[in-house]
C-alpha cells in the first residue's frame, strides 16, 4: 500500500467577493463560521506518491520540509519499521515526484538498529546553523541528531544528552514537536506520548 495523499476540494468564500458591499459582511461572517463547521471534501490523489514507490508501512508518520532547500518539500517517513526513510523530491513544489535515498540516514544506522529509532522523525534547525537537525522519537525515547554537515551533504551526529532529563519523563513511544510557542525566540518541546 502506498502513502496517501488527500485533496480538499471545498472552496472557501473569497473575501474580495463581499469587499466592496458592507452589507454582505454577515453572511461572510456567516460563511466562514459554517465552512470552519462543514466536513470537508476530499479526494485521494494517488499520483503523487504510488508511482514513486513511497509506501505506506505499519503506522506510517510522514514529515515534510525542504531538506535540500531547493523550494519543494521532501519527505521522511518514520514508522515501526526499523529505519526512518527519505525520499527526495525531485521535481518542484506543485508536481512531486519523489526518489528514494537511502544514503540520507546511513550514517545514524550504520552499526545496525539496538538504540536507535524509526518511528517520529522531526527537523529543525535546533542549533541555528541554518541547516536542518533531526529528531527521532520511539522506543530510546527522543533522539538528537545533530547535522554538522550542511542542507546539501548531512552528516548526522547523534548528541544524547540534549534530551537525557526529558527522555526519563516520557516513557518509550514519544512524538516530539518544537514550536516557539510562548513567541521568546527558542524553540519549545511538546511530546506525545503513546
Amino acid at each position: 500500500m502506498y502513502m496517501k495523499y488527500f485533496k480538499t476540494t471545498f472552496l472557501a468564500p473569497s473575501l474580495a467577493l463581499f469587499a466592496a458591499n458592507s452589507k454582505y459582511l454577515f453572511l461572510l461572517a456567516f460563511m466562514s463560521l459554517l465552512s470552519t463547521v462543514q466536513a470537508q471534501n476530499w479526494k485521494t490523489v494517488d499520483s503523487v506518491f504510488a508511482p514513486w514507490g513511497v509506501k505506506a508501512q505499519s503506522f506510517s508518520d510522514p514529515f515534510f520540509c525542504d531538506m535540500d532547500k531547493d523550494g519543494d518539500a521532501d519527505l521522511f517517513i518514520g514508522s515501526t519499521g526499523n529505519r526512518v526513510e527519505y525520499f527526495e523530491n525531485i521535481s518542484n513544489a506543485t508536481r512531486p515526484m519523489f526518489r528514494k535515498d537511502t544514503a540520507m540516514l546511513s550514517s545514524i544506522y550504520a552499526n545496525g538498529y539496538q538504540f536507535t529509532n524509526a518511528d517520529y522523525p522531526f527537523l529543525c534547525d535546533l542549533d541555528a546553523d541554518n541547516d536542518f537537525d533531526l529528531l527521532i522519537g520511539g522506543y530510546n525515547g527522543v533522539l538528537y541528531y545533530l547535522n554538522t554537515g550542511d542542507s546539501l551533504h548531512p552528516v548526522w551526529e547523534q548528541a544524547d544528552t540534549l534530551f537525557a532529563n526529558v527522555n526519563t519523563q516520557i516513557g518509550t513511544d514519544p512524538k516530539p514537536v518544537l514550536v516557539d510557542i510562548d513567541d521568546d525566540g527558542d524553540l519549545d518541546l511538546f511530546v506525545g506520548i503513546g
